[in-house]
């Protein structure tokens, strides 16, 4: 497993009072956040055990994931459905990218 997995699963965490906060202004959005965070954790696990281009496109798709969660955060407070966003949070999609963007030769 990667060492990045453990950095997923706190952003998983991290993100559960800002889904609520969303939640109450815009129910899609907090769901879209809800599926993003979770294939992050489940992508890097999959393709962890996977070989070649497999695991190429599960840390591909996990990367997305991330991506997709900062565009999320970003979207939310456009919106003004939060105030900010953490971004020691922001710092770990960010870190989660760059290990993944890595992890597949700097493709897909």
């Amino acid at each position: 497993m990667l060492r990045i997995y453990g950095v997923a699963v706190e952003v998983v965490a991290g993100l559960n009072g800002v889904i609520v906060e969303i939640k109450a202004h815009d129910r899609e959005l907090a769901d879209q956040l809800k599926r993003a965070r979770s294939s992050i954790t489940l992508n890097i696990s999959e393709g962890s055990s996977a070989r070649g281009r497999k695991r190429e496109l599960h840390y591909s798709y996990a990367k997305g994931s991330a991506h997709e969660c900062v565009a999320i955060l970003e979207t939310a407070v456009a919106a003004e459905y939060i105030t900010r966003v953490d971004e020691k949070l922001v710092a770990k999609l960010r870190q989660i990218i760059g290990t993944l963007y890595r992890c597949i030769g700097g493709h897909r």
